[in-house]
């Protein structure tokens, strides 16, 4: 069995998905910029990322029930640069349930692995082929993933893992960075429109949540790159562009070249300031952004 994605070379992309395809160029070249001109920044950035991700990752566990391994998963996804196999998919699903993966315990059938096989192969024969536009191919893949299903279960945790792990190895590396937006690549796959017919209505909600990712995260590493120059500054960044509240601990763990001392002064000077709040006084009391209360159309 082979899927056909020959229609591909014949021109039917519809004209808006092109012009989707045109802007995450664009704000992916805006990215690379910032990253290559503030190597410091980066740094930060990947490390609060996977910070609030393990977070994040406690939650979903809860959530999903039965994914215990989803951080150390999205670890294996968005590390290594090497070709996409059946083995490297296995290890991801490894990774997820936190056990031995195999294709006779794992899959629906050998029928559907078989077919996974046969998808595998399509999607690397037009990857090296290069006559079409590699987000288009992963996002089509992904669609014929979702609707294959091949496993007994998990199959949209698996494509949204699965999602990030062909856009690293295909140099879109933002799942790295977007800490807050990542989530809107796996809603996808919980969503009715991978029930739609027309494909081009999965490949168009693909990109738009690709492009609001770029967008997203782009803008706060831009910031963080054209702002944070001292220690005060890069705390703030850390603490105000999380999605979570973090601890005195987290901080510390991300800027290791900032004492503890330090670290305690700023954070008491942004809390005077009112640009962050702190939550509880222990310990393990977490820092906020400070959201300024709006009442009778007054701040």
């Amino acid at each position: 069995m082979n899927y056909d994605y020959s229609f591909l070379n014949n021109k039917m992309v519809p004209i808006s998905l092109i012009a989707d395809v045109t802007k995450i160029e664009i704000k992916r070249i805006q990215l690379e910029t910032c990253i290559q001109d503030d190597e410091q920044l980066v740094k930060d950035l990947q490390k609060a990322a996977s910070l609030v991700g393990k977070k994040r990752a406690h939650e979903r566990t809860m959530e999903k029930e039965g994914y215990p391994g989803y951080a150390n998963a999205m670890e294996f996804v968005l590390s290594g640069d090497k070709f996409f196999s059946m083995d490297d998919f296995l290890g991801l699903y490894s990774h997820l349930i936190c056990e031995s993966a195999t294709i006779e315990k794992h899959f629906c059938s050998n029928e559907s692995a078989r077919k996974f096989e046969c998808l595998l192969r399509s999607y690397e024969k037009l990857i090296e082929n290069r006559s079409v536009h590699p987000l288009l191919i992963i996002a089509l893949y992904m669609c014929d993933f979702t609707r294959l299903a091949p496993l007994k279960r998990g199959n949209e945790v698996v494509a949204e893992l699965l999602t990030w792990k062909l856009l690293c190895l295909n140099g879109y590396d933002i799942g790295k960075y977007a800490q807050i937006e990542r989530e809107a690549i796996g809603q996808i796959f919980f969503s009715d429109v991978v029930k739609q017919e027309n494909v081009w209505l999965f490949v168009e909600a693909f990109m738009q949540a690709l492009l609001f990712c770029y967008e997203k995260a782009g803008e706060r590493i831009r910031n963080g790159h054209l702002k944070c120059r001292t220690k005060k500054e890069r705390i703030e960044n850390i603490v105000v562009g999380s999605s979570l509240p973090v601890t005195k601990s987290d901080i510390y763990e991300i800027l290791e070249d900032v004492s503890i001392t330090t670290l305690e002064a700023q954070l008491a000077d942004l809390c005077r300031a009112d640009v962050i709040r702190k939550e509880g006084s222990t310990r393990l009391a977490a820092y906020m952004k400070n959201f300024k209360e709006i009442s009778d159309g007054k701040e």
